[in-house]
């Protein structure tokens, strides 16, 4: 049985949807999330930071998760 993938993807400006860090532990995924979220340096807001769920961790599966955001069908 597969293990389920969490990745923190994030919109930029132009509003395109990219992975920026994953694990297999949501709780690990659920606090980078925040800790972006509170960064100074970084100025993301909490709908432009989502955690996306996969069935595995293949870069593939990912990739084909995002590109359904990026073409607005989450």
């Amino acid at each position: 049985m597969a293990r389920k993938y969490h990745t923190i993807i994030t919109q930029e400006d132009d509003g395109v949807w990219s992975p920026q860090f994953g694990d297999y532990d949501l709780e690990v995924v659920r606090q980078e999330r925040l800790d972006m979220l509170d960064s100074v340096s970084m100025d993301y807001k909490a709908k432009r930071v989502k955690i996306l769920t996969t069935p595995d961790a293949k870069q593939k599966t990912i990739n084909d998760y995002v590109k359904r955001y990026n073409e607005g069908k989450p």
